[in-house]
Parts: structure tokens; sequence; C-alpha cells
């Protein structure tokens, strides 16, 4: 089962990278504010479940609590900066 995992998470992250840089791209070329916005939020949302994704594969192969807890403690931070630059 770890192995499935871990070859469908490589997969996974790929296709994501991938949307992650259209959204990137097509963020840059839209001129419309509203749909820049829209944009935004989800390279937002992308880039968390990457993140997510890479610590559950770590959590899976070393089977430490410790990345659990670093995951929460850099996901605070994540959302802590991401206000502060919505604020702008």
């Amino acid at each position: 089962m770890q192995s499935v995992c871990l070859e469908l998470s490589k997969y996974v992250l790929a296709f994501l990278m991938a949307f992650y840089a259209l959204a990137a791209y097509r963020g840059a070329v839209i001129r419309n504010e509203e749909k820049r916005g829209t944009i935004y939020i989800t390279q937002n949302i992308i880039m968390v479940v990457v993140h997510f994704i890479g610590f559950l594969i770590m959590y899976i192969v070393y089977d430490d609590m410790k990345y659990i807890f670093m995951y929460f403690a850099q996901l605070v931070y994540f959302m802590v900066v991401i206000m502060i630059y919505m604020m702008d």
C-alpha cells in the first residue's frame, strides 16, 4: 500500500504543478482584476494541497509524528502570510 501511494503521489504532484504553472500564466495574461483574484485563490489552494501531499508522503515513508506537527506549524505560517498579503 505504501508503494502504491508513493507512485500515485508522483503523478498527482506533477499534475498539480502543471496546473499551478498554467494558472500562473493565466494570471499574468488576464487583465481583468476579478478573474485574476479567482486565479490567485486557485493558486493558493493548489499550493496548500501540494504542501499537504508532500508532508503526507514524508509521514508515510518515515512514520514519525514530527512531520505532522511541522506540517501544521507551516500551514499556520502560510495562512498568516496569505492573509497579510490579501490585506493589501
